[in-house]
This record gives C-alpha cells, sequence and structure tokens, in this order.
C-alpha cells in the first residue's frame, strides 16, 4: 500500500487562513487600486489627489507585487527616509497618509499590524516669529475638516474680527456692493461698545459672495449651523487647533493668533498704526501697539539713517 504524505506547513496555513479573522493576501498594487477608489468615493477631489501621489513613491520604492502584509517596520522607516531627502516637509504629509493608509489595510483584515503606525518623524524647528504668516495659514486652512471652518479662519485673518464678532455676523452686516462688513449691530454689542466697517480684500468678497448663497435660505447668520442658529466660539477654536495639530508647525497658536497676523500684516505694509487701531475694533492704541511688527528690511533702514 502506497504511504501517502502531508505538507504540514501547507495544511496549517489553509486552515489559518479559512479560521475567522486571518488575514486575506493582497499584493501592494491591489491594495493601492482598492484604497485609491475608496478614497474618490469618500473623499475630496484634492484628498485624492494627495493619496493617489504617495501610491506613486510606494509603487517606485517597493515592488507592486509584494504582498502588503511583509512589509516590515524597518523598511517603512527606510521608504520615508529615502522621502525625506527628496521632500524634508513634504514627507510629513506623505507619513499622515502612509499611516491613514495602512490602518484601513489593517481593518480590511489584509495587516495584522501597521508598519508605519509608531514611527514619528522629528517637530520642523522654527525660527521664532510673533504673529502667524500667510504660509502658515495656508497650511492650517488645509488640514481644517470643513469648507465652513476654512472660511471662518481666513475670514479672521483677512478682517482681524475677532471670533466671538465672527459667529455673530449676519447677512445684514456685509455690504458687497460698496465692500465694506459692519462690526456690530443692535443685537450684538462689540467688546469696545463702538460700531466699526471694514473694507473687503477681494479674497473676502469672493469668500462672502458663496457664504451668502449657502447662508441666504430661512439663515440670518453668515456662519450658521444648518438650523440656522450660530455656532459657540468654542467650536471654532477646538476646529483651528484640531487643523494646527495635524500640521508640522511647532507653535502655540490660537485661533486669536490670526487676528493679531492681521495686524502684523497691515503694520508691515506701512499702514499707521492708528488705522489698524480702528480696524481692530481697539478704544486705546497703546493696545494696538503690541500687534505691530517690524521685519528684517525695516530694521536695516533703521540702522543705515545712523551712518
Amino acid at each position: 500500500m502506497k504511504e501517502i504524505s502531508f505538507d504540514y506547513g501547507q495544511l496549517a496555513k489553509e486552515i489559518l487562513e479559512q479560521m475567522p479573522g486571518s488575514l486575506t493576501t493582497i499584493s501592494l498594487q491591489a491594495f493601492l487600486d482598492e484604497y485609491i477608489s475608496f478614497v474618490e468615493r469618500n473623499r475630496a477631489p484634492k484628498t485624492s489627489e494627495g493619496v493617489r501621489l504617495v501610491c506613486k513613491k510606494l509603487l517606485t520604492y517597493f515592488s507592486p507585487a509584494r504582498k502588503i502584509d511583509t512589509i516590515q517596520l524597518k523598511e517603512a522607516e527606510q521608504f520615508l527616509d529615502s522621502e525625506k531627502k527628496l521632500a524634508s516637509l513634504g514627507v510629513y504629509v506623505y507619513l499622515r497618509t502612509v499611516k491613514s493608509m495602512f490602518s484601513k489595510a489593517r481593518k480590511w483584515n489584509y495587516i495584522r499590524d501597521n508598519p508605519f503606525a509608531e514611527i514619528k518623524l522629528p517637530r520642523i524647528q522654527k525660527v521664532k516669529q510673533d504673529y502667524i504668516n500667510i504660509e502658515e495659514v495656508k497650511f492650517i486652512v488645509e488640514n481644517a475638516e470643513t469648507k465652513l471652518v476654512k472660511d471662518v479662519i481666513l475670514t479672521s485673518f483677512n478682517t482681524g474680527m475677532r471670533i466671538g464678532e465672527i459667529v455673530q455676523l449676519r447677512l445684514s452686516d456685509v455690504d458687497l456692493e460698496n465692500r465694506i462688513i459692519t462690526v456690530g449691530n443692535e443685537n450684538f454689542t462689540t467688546k469696545s461698545k463702538r460700531i466699526r466697517y471694514i473694507p473687503l480684500t477681494d479674497t473676502m468678497v469672493e469668500l462672502l459672495i458663496k457664504r451668502k448663497q449657502v447662508s441666504k435660505h430661512n439663515q440670518k447668520y453668515i456662519f450658521s449651523k444648518s438650523s440656522g442658529m450660530p455656532y459657540t466660539t468654542d467650536y471654532f477654536s477646538k476646529k483651528f487647533k484640531s487643523a494646527l495639530r495635524k500640521t508640522s508647525l511647532d507653535t502655540d497658536y490660537c485661533f486669536h493668533s490670526l487676528r493679531h497676523g492681521f495686524a502684523s500684516r497691515l503694520a508691515q505694509q506701512g499702514v499707521p498704526i492708528i488705522n489698524i487701531s480702528k480696524l481692530l475694533g481697539h478704544s486705546n492704541i497703546i493696545t494696538t501697539m503690541i500687534y505691530s511688527q517690524v521685519n528684517l528690511d525695516d530694521l536695516r533702514r533703521g540702522i543705515e539713517k545712523l551712518n
């Protein structure tokens, strides 16, 4: 009688694959194709574009046929090290993307552990700066959760309005024809107890045209809930902090920093401090002085006067 032999290793593997919770073997290429399809169905086009870029980089570094569950922590670190040489700042975005990507692979039962989960890149050292600048604001806005939050952040940075003034801003307070915002009305008292007027930039005109279109149906506030009621100031403060934490900026900015940045930009453009004070709604010009900021060129011109 012929003896029958078994490959016990292969048999054990087949049994494990059939057990509940066992991994589904899939190549990196197949997983990325599936993940991109998922993102395109559930995320904004800009997010999809960023994901496709990271997928392209992964497929350049790893073989497309590589089984996704065989990628280890050391290899994940080496991948990011190689990208760091090409894009020292972009690598921070890449890490956030691949962490999310492989986290989804874990939920889909393609891997047991996320090889990117434990990786932490060093925080970017930032030259000390008193006030938030336009590039930093763009970075924060890119990481904000919703269009509403993005618009509120940009409104503060481009008007200098306090967060409490923004959440109470009404449709009737916005005059797009004359490009003016009125801060304060019979139902809302400003901190200084004075109504003030803020001219609108092109950016703000475009933003407010869209906001008024969104808010015109049974709503009186520019930035309101679907019920028509205004948000709390705490809501946007937390959303700002959440967006900031997603960036690599090593700062302790808060929502009020946007108002500081507005005043600082005006000062750098040579706007008289008295005018800045009026735009900010300060009752005392001494308060405004702390927002003014001189740049290196201003300092150089001052030193040259000593010659």
